[in-house]
């Protein structure tokens, strides 16, 4: 699974479903039926650049190659593990969390609402590079905005979120991480912060069968055990969807237990 449609995945670091409040990070990919799938998932013991150069790390170990892309919201931690361990993937930020933060930092503002549709407009119209720089300018002079560090930290991390930006970049049509937030929903059916680790991997599994269920006949399915990676250092514990595709390329399970003895 991860190998056939690793190339583009949303990563997204939101979720706690466990006692242990260990945030549920799956890595989130589109299929060649343009259906959302789980590629791999990881429980992480913090959301810092430490934990996620591990998972980073790790899905390298296991897959062999990095993502050419990989799409998630603004977080310091992972921007800087991706450019520690995807060293020539491309990172883009989800549209939609720039707007939510847009309006977090800008909602004090008199003229709000007219800022929010000028920004809008400068994003959705800008022709090339130069006609959004333009546009941007324009429009910080416009609403009194150079010192404000939202827009200041925002334009110098255009080429990251800005769809102009994106055109000659295969993103299979994924501009935000509602994918993953989608994801995210579903596995609330399944686990809640009152469930333990032994449980959460029960979960998991019925979890996946059921989504595949919806994908595929049970007669093109494996049952098995995904690939379970730990790290002895607490970092986290990893599960990789690693497949050898059967017809439809619908994915078989890897039957091995690996243990990490550092990193």
């Amino acid at each position: 699974m991860a190998k056939a449609f690793g190339d583009v995945f949303s990563y997204d670091a939101t979720f706690c479903v466990n006692r242990y409040k260990m945030p549920f990070t799956p890595f989130v990919g589109v299929n060649h039926h343009g259906s959302s799938v789980v590629l791999a998932a990881a429980l992480i013991s913090h959301e810092d650049a430490g934990s996620f150069t591990w998972v980073f790390r790790r899905w390298l170990d296991c897959m062999g190659r990095a993502p050419s892309v990989i799409l998630t919201d603004h977080c310091k931690g992972i921007s800087k593990a991706v450019k520690d361990v995807f060293t020539n993937t491309h990172h883009r930020l989800c549209l939609w969390h720039i707007m939510v933060n847009a309006t977090k930092n800008l909602g004090s503002f008199v003229r709000y609402q007219e800022i929010i549709v000028d920004l809008w407009k400068i994003i959705d119209d800008s022709a090339d590079s130069d006609d959004f720089e333009e546009a941007w300018h324009h429009f910080v002079a416009k609403y009194g905005l150079h010192e404000n560090g939202w827009i200041i930290d925002s334009f110098q991390n255009r080429h990251s979120w800005v769809p102009l930006y994106w055109r000659d970049i295969f993103c299979v049509g994924m501009s935000s991480t509602q994918r993953s937030e989608q994801t995210n929903r579903f596995f609330k059916t399944y686990v809640n912060v009152e469930t333990t680790l032994f449980k959460f991997f029960d979960s998991y599994q019925n979890a996946l069968r059921s989504n595949d269920a919806n994908q595929a006949n049970d007669s093109e399915l494996v049952d098995g055990l995904d690939e379970l990676v730990m790290n002895t250092q607490g970092e986290g514990l990893m599960l990789v969807r690693n497949s050898q595709p059967r017809s439809y390329n619908y994915p078989s399970f890897v039957n091995l237990l690996s243990v990490e003895h550092g990193s």
